[in-house]
């Protein structure tokens, strides 16, 4: 398994347990599979971002490590940052 796909897999995994929907889930993990790794990503963060689901920085992370493997400019995922609300 290549590290992208590794990488996103560990985001899709991470994604039902925050509240994304099993529909967008699904969607991600067929894109996955057909090594759509941009379709997958876009995914995972337009709904997040969409429904306002809450990401802890641990999560945040995940993505930034994806999108740097993927070699995504930073204007491609910096706003879920605005989705980490449990900040101590």
């Amino acid at each position: 398994m290549s590290k992208i796909n590794q990488l996103l897999s560990d985001l899709i995994k991470n994604a039902a347990p925050i509240g994304l929907s099993s529909r967008d889930i699904s969607n991600a993990q067929e894109y996955l599979e057909y090594r759509e790794y941009g379709l997958c990503f876009d995914t995972l963060v337009t709904q997040l971002y969409e429904f306002d689901i809450e990401i802890n920085e641990e999560y945040y992370a995940m993505i930034v490590k994806a999108a740097d493997a993927m070699q995504l400019p930073v204007e491609e995922y910096s706003f879920m940052r605005e989705l980490i609300r449990n900040k101590m």
